[in-house]
């Protein structure tokens, strides 16, 4: 067992706290993972006779399934792709390449056996045993991988499968390599070799990692070091060397074909920034390089891009420079053959990536050739070309080196793109969404496909701006040689610059709107987590009130009638043997129905309409079997059958609940029971025996017994129903639906207990737990209630409600149904924002669909359909099916062009946005509907003052926009301006000039504090004080300056005026204010804190009435000061940063860290009072952007009466005390989520901040290290075995490192030397635990949960509910 966690000195290795009374509990989580694209590659990793597509998403590789065939071709985008793996990499992937197996097999079989010492040698570390024991235990993946591919038995023979299967060449941030090969029998991903190519010498590159792998796979040449070369030989087991090269700063470099000896191209620029070409051959054998057959000086000074060429007739291989403004070719190698394309000279086009393109073996390319003016048969090569636009050009070279260029095409601004076969292209971008493309033959009408423009050639111009090609049509000259169609996009949330988190309709869920894309790829996106339905046929039908699916016999798997209901007819549809929807007559159509359901003990359907009970047959075609007819003075207003008990319950207007029975013979419906009620039913509901139902006038419920049933003659007179509980409800709460159920996590559990959930009509949920008293059993202790597992048993003599929960769905009444998804019973809440209510071991969790305005559902199983549902709005009637699991789902609404910064006030948005104009910045303040995201208003800035910050003052209701002008003489803008809008159409109510950029704003007192702070020189001599919210505070350069809200009387005009300034800083680019306190950050000094003295009020009336003239107080204390309380003493470049509490601040630096710092407010000492102490520390591995408070779930109130459930905390403890004992079937939410913090990064992520406590904190760290050496499943679809794979991640990478943070880095790049790496690795991740790793604990096999349990010394049942209640916090 477990020792309990008290202190933290009780931790074990691996686990991290804070320092002091105040420790850092933090737990950080990914709600959505990185969605950008930075290298895409094309192998058969998976198995030898399938292409595969592999994907590079910042730290993970994910694999889809390739099917480019001729099928797919006809049947368009079926199929294209299909997702089959996703590989955790710990660490930021910064180049990938796909290796041939054979190739690699081939010279792994070919090396000889060498000592332990050469996997070192061959990796550029230093090796121990220990190193090599770690190597063995962190993956349990192949032969190679636990003892090195160097000292492994050379493999003499390959089996053809392991000949054909690629392998994959990853490069982290980190310096460190792997290869990996996918071992189809055994489901596992295998390391071929691995190793770090850190250096204790030498300056990162400071445009970052560059890889070049030889064509005949020779050699991988590697780029990490300013004129410095690693060489890692293609025989896994040599030893790599390094080598150095006379290039500055390499743009670019790539491995000639067709060499005898492998041969580099190298694109460096030097001190001026001029761009030369260098080539060096490389000598294996001699561990070396020599000059290579050409050099070329003064290329294009734009140039950043090369790619070989294939060898001509009778040339050998040469190299394409790509530039703004031409295309070079370097072709030969005696005669040195050039060739140039002058692109136009008013609008630069910036090549960005390319990809070889074949020129025989593809049925559709080589059709769509057939109209080359180049000509097949001279064909040498082509390559698909996209610029920094994302126009997309096809560059054709035939065998005499002659280019010819034409753009084809547009699509999103690409990073990497991959060729798939058959005129498919996956167009990998970091800009906007990634895109899958075909290349076809232009039709006949280009109408849906953007044209081809008059191709460039050789040595000629032809001027032409990007938005002219993007819309010129085809010349009749020249016909295109091909056209692009877009056939899906991928979402890519990135980069993130702005978000803000808004709750529309106030329904207690948060909503992320997301300033996403760069240029015209820029969008919103609303993130939103919630139960998506997959659409299979929709129709338009208003008017509908109710919906009942019926089966012919209670026995039958398939419903076979949906019966539509409307205010004066009902419609009956049968599902037909073709699975559609056909209109059937029934003679009872012309009357709404409110009940037809197939009783549960014979093949009968009972239908209820306002005027009668009717039993018909399965057709319902034929007359009724039986009926019972209304009282003539009332009609039936509500029905209810339970399931249970067969019994029928009608309500009629004046307050009468009458029980109704079908009789043995199946011939006549009996009135069993009777109840009055006081008022005239609202809702009703019967479930197990009881009858609950909802009254108007006294807004209450009362919850009945029902009459035993049986006999085939009718009572004498009706039995009582015996009233078991009248709950008052609040004044003025109307309960409009009502249901009684026991949400069972399956279908034969009968030991959950049975709920009351009542909706009102101001769209709020109310769950009461019943506890049930019998009459001749009153002083026993009921805890076995086996009779209450299917139907309240008739001695039943009290119930109390217990347990009240609240939670608001909508603003509109719900109303609620139980259906069955996946086995799991479950309910649905139809309103404005329907709901779908699931309980997790014993707690209620609430998740949101992502519909609008449902009304009626009800669950239709057909053969065609399985386990869908019939949903009806209020436009019109929907077939579909409920996803299994909540996530999140994202609507995108295009800009065309770039959004930076984005603001809500109730009823709109307000946007800062980027475009380009003639080749100019241009930027504008939209404001959109923040419902619609329609335009309302638009304001243009003047032309070179650029847009840098928004905020929305909620207590003014007005917009504040910073802005600069910015002049190629200055260094920093020296010229800004703060402007105030109004909501109601943009309306410009104010401007005040500053000194500088003003790249932050923040207001004081606009959000609630739940501990406002005084300062203490205010507080002395009890005056009172001015508020909060009328200051407000810039970032303007390197000061903070604060301004005041000024209101002119006379002119009834609103302004801001400066107050004072503080000093001291590099650059501000972030505010936060808190109460009176104000979070800075600077781009190298990391955080300060100050905080705002206020001035007596006496000397702010005097202020007050003197504001509009020059008069200052004379007196400098009559105003208010900005005086610094901490700051960080130690240096690092600011990204972002938030407030966690009054005390502790979170930030993000440039080094892709997360760093948690305190303020010893207590501490008497001034020195270590004004110290800020970093207590945690996370790396993070990507860039944040922007932190906002708030949740993506929905909140649930915390119980109004004490229940005898154990909370979570207790469940943490008793796992962390290893008691296994305790009851873990029920648990209670954590800590509120509007306690998180959200944040949007780079790659397009969307993470979570939330604070825990103690207990939690020691048991999640417990976990998270016993995690990182827990063997877990690894499978692919369409495979049935399973088998280990480290947590550890693939290629023997480390969790610990990866969390290490970095605090080494420059404004260059990442200095990631040896002592770097130890002293990272020293200080290590603390304070904060890793919850991505943590949640990975719910993949686990049932019984890796149990080994990892019994490691901790506790159960599984526990850690699963206390993981579970973690990852709800934000899915």
């Amino acid at each position: 067992m477990v020792d309990p966690v008290a202190s933290p000195d009780r931790l074990e290795d691996g686990q991290h706290t804070g320092v002091g009374g105040d420790e850092c509990l933090y737990y950080v989580v990914t709600a959505a993972k990185p969605t950008v694209v930075t290298h895409a590659r094309v192998g058969r990793f998976l198995a030898p006779d399938r292409q595969h597509l592999l994907l590079a998403r910042l730290n993970r590789v994910d694999v889809y399934e390739v099917d480019a065939t001729a099928d797919s071709v006809e049947d368009g985008e079926r199929g294209v792709l299909r997702a089959c793996l996703e590989l955790p990499v710990y660490g930021r992937v910064v180049a990938l390449e796909v290796l041939p197996g054979d190739a690699v097999a081939g010279k792994r079989a070919g090396a000889s056996r060498r000592k332990e010492t050469s996997t070192s040698a061959a990796s550029g570390t230093s090796s121990d045993a220990g190193h090599q024991k770690r190597a063995r235990t962190g993956t349990r993946a192949s032969s190679s991988q636990r003892t090195g591919a160097a000292d492994s038995p050379p493999r003499a023979a390959a089996a053809d499968d392991e000949l054909a299967t690629d392998t994959l060449f990853l490069l982290t941030e980190a310096l460190q390599f792997a290869v990996l090969r996918y071992d189809a029998a055994s489901c596992l991903v295998e390391t071929v070799a691995r190793g770090s190519v850190r250096s204790k010498i030498g300056k990162p590159c400071t445009r970052g990692q560059f890889v070049a792998v030889d064509p005949e796979y020779r050699c991988i040449a590697l780029h990490v070091y300013e004129s410095v070369l690693k060489i890692i030989p293609g025989h896994w087991g040599s030893e790599a060397f390094d080598v150095r090269i006379d290039a500055l700063e390499v743009q670019s470099l790539v491995f000639l074909k067709g060499t005898a000896t492998p041969t580099l191209a190298i694109l460096h620029a030097d001190y001026t920034r001029n761009r030369h070409l260098l080539t060096y051959e490389v000598l294996l054998e001699e561990r070396d390089l020599r000059e290579g057959p050409c050099s070329y000086t003064y290329v294009d000074s734009s140039a950043g891009l090369l790619f070989a060429v294939p060898p001509g007739a009778g040339a050998a291989g040469g190299v394409v420079i790509a530039g703004d403004q031409s295309l070079t070719l370097y072709a030969g190698v005696g005669d040195h053959v050039k060739r140039v394309i002058t692109l136009p000279n008013d609008e630069l086009v910036s090549m960005r990536c390319v990809t070889p393109l074949p020129t025989d073996g593809d049925a559709l390319l080589s059709g769509a050739a057939a109209v080359d003016v180049v000509g097949r048969e001279h064909l040498g090569c082509r390559f698909l070309l996209s610029d920094q636009a994302g126009l997309l050009y096809l560059l054709q070279i035939d065998r005499e080196m002659v280019m010819r260029l034409e753009c084809i095409g547009d699509a999103n601004a690409a990073s990497t793109m991959a060729y798939l076969g058959h005129g498919y292209v996956f167009v990998g971008s970091a800009c906007g969404d990634s895109q899958l493309i075909q290349l076809q033959p232009p039709p006949l009408s280009t109408s849906a496909m953007v044209p081809a423009t008059t191709p460039y050639r050789t040595s000629s111009g032809f001027a032409q701006s990007a938005s002219a090609r993007r819309t010129q049509s085809t010349t009749p000259h020249e016909a295109p040689t091909l056209a692009v169609q877009v056939l899906q996009n991928y979402t890519h949330l990135g980069p993130i610059q702005d978000f803000v988190v808004t709750d529309v309709g106030a329904a207690g869920q948060g909503q992320m709107i997301t300033c996403s894309g760069v240029s015209h790829c820029g969008s919103l996106r609303v993130v939103r987590n919630g139960i998506g339905i997959t659409e299979h046929a929709s129709m338009e039908l208003r008017g509908i009130k109710g919906l009942f699916a019926l089966k012919r016999r209670p026995t039958d798997e398939h419903h076979e009638l949906l019966l539509v209901s409307f205010a004066a007819e009902t419609r009956v549809l049968r599902m037909t043997d073709d699975d559609e929807l056909e209109e059937v007559e029934s003679s009872a159509a012309a009357e709404p129905t409110l009940l037809a359901a197939t009783l549960p003990d014979r093949p009968h359907i009972v239908w209820v309409t306002p005027t009668a009970v009717r039993l018909c047959g399965a057709s319902l075609t034929d007359a009724p079997l039986a009926q019972w007819n209304a009282p003539a003075a009332a009609r039936i207003s509500a029905a209810t059958l339970d399931e249970s008990t067969s019994a029928l319950v009608l309500a009629t207007p004046d307050g009468h609940l009458r029980q109704l029975r079908v009789s043995r013979r199946g011939d006549s419906i009996i009135e069993v029971a009777h109840a009055q009620l006081p008022a005239e039913v609202a809702s009703l509901h019967a479930a197990g025996g009881l009858v609950v139902a909802g009254t108007w006038s006294d807004a209450g419920v009362r919850l009945l017994r029902q009459a035993p049933g049986g006999g085939t003659r009718a009572p004498a007179r009706p039995a009582p129903m015996p009233l078991l509980h009248t709950q008052t409800l609040l004044p003025h709460s109307l309960p409009r639906s009502v249901l009684l159920t026991r949400l069972q996590a399956e279908e034969d559990d009968t030991s959950s207990p049975w709920l009351l959930l009542i909706a009102f009509g101001d769209g709020r949920l109310f769950t009461y737990a019943l506890q049930f008293r019998d009459s001749h059993d009153d002083d026993d202790d009921n805890d076995d209630d086996d009779h209450h597992h299917h139907h309240v048993a008739h001695t039943t003599a009290s119930v109390t409600l217990t347990d009240l929960r609240h939670v608001t769905l909508g603003v509109r009444p719900p109303t609620l149904y139980e259906l069955s998804l996946q086995g799991t019973r479950c309910i649905f809440a139809a309103c404005d924002r329907p709901t779908i209510i699931q309980a997790v071991h014993g707690r209620l969790v609430c998740s949101s669909v992502n519909l609008r305005e449902v009304t009626r559902i009800v669950r239709l199983h057909t053969r065609a359909f399985p386990d869908a549902m019939v949903v009806a709005t209020e436009h019109g009637l929907l077939l579909g099916s409920i996803e299994p699991i909540q996530q999140l789902h994202i609507r995108k609404y295009p800009l065309g062009e770039q959004p930076r910064r984005i603001a809500h006030l109730p009823g709109c948005f307000c946007l800062l946005t980027i475009s380009m104009e003639r080749g100019e910045e241009r930027h504008h303040v939209r404001l959109l509907d923040d419902v619609s995201f329609e335009r309302r208003a638009s304001f243009d800035l003047p032309a070179r003052e650029h847009a840098l910050s928004l905020l929305a003052v909620r207590r003014r209701d007005v917009f504040v926009v910073g802005s600069a002008t910015v002049r190629d003489t200055e260094i920093e803008p020296q010229h800004g301006r703060l402007w105030v809008f109004a909501k109601e159409g943009l309306l410009l109510l104010a401007e005040q000039e500053v000194r500088g950029a003003p790249y932050a704003l923040a207001a004081f007192g606009d959000e609630p504090v739940a501990e406002p702070m005084i300062s203490t020189a205010a507080t002395e001599g009890h005056h009172a004080y001015p508020p909060l919210d009328r200051y407000l505070a810039a970032g303007v350069n390197n000061s903070v300056v604060l301004l005041e809200w000024t209101f002119e009387a006379k002119s009834g005009e609103r302004g801001l005026r400066p107050v004072c300034s503080h000093y001291g800083n590099v650059v501000v680019l972030k505010l936060e204010a808190r109460g009176q306190l104000l979070l800075v950050g600077d781009l190298m000094k990391s955080v300060c804190v100050l905080r705002l003295l206020l001035p007596p009020a006496d000397d702010w009336e005097v202020a007050d009435d003197e504001r509009h003239s020059d008069r200052r107080p004379e007196n400098g204390g009559h105003q208010a000061q900005l005086e610094a309380l901490a700051w960080d003493r130690d240096t690092c470049w600011v990204v972002s940063c938030a407030f966690l509490t009054d005390d502790t601040y979170l930030l993000c630096d440039n080094a892709y860290n997360l760093l948690c710092l305190r303020r010893n407010a207590d501490e008497v000492r001034e020195e270590f009072r004004s110290a800020l102490e970093r207590i945690g520390a996370f790396h993070l591995g990507d860039l944040v952007n922007v932190f906002r408070r708030g949740s993506l779930v929905m909140e649930v109130a915390a119980p109004a009466v004490a229940t005898s459930s154990i909370t979570m905390a207790a469940a943490a403890a008793a796992a962390a005390n290893g008691d296994t004992e305790g009851d873990t079937s029920t648990a209670v939410a954590l800590r509120p989520p509007h306690t998180a913090l959200l944040f949007g990064t780079v790659s397009g992520a969307i993470g979570m901040v939330v604070a825990v406590d103690r207990a939690h904190f020691a048991m999640l760290s417990r976990l998270e290290a016993a995690l990182r050496g827990t063997a877990v499943s690894l499978s692919v679809p369409g495979s049935d075995d399973r088998a280990p794979e480290r947590i550890v991640g693939i290629g023997g990478l480390q969790h610990a490192e990866w969390r290490a943070p970095l605090t080494d880095r420059t404004a260059g790049g990442t200095a990631w030397g040896l002592e770097a790496a130890a002293a990272a690795a020293t200080a290590g991740q603390r304070g904060i635990i890793d919850g991505d790793l943590v949640e990975r604990y719910l993949d686990l096999h049932p019984s890796e949960m149990q080994e990892v349990a019994r490691q901790m010394g506790t159960s599984a049942d526990q850690l699963t509910a206390v993981v579970e209640e973690m990852a709800r916090l934000h899915s």
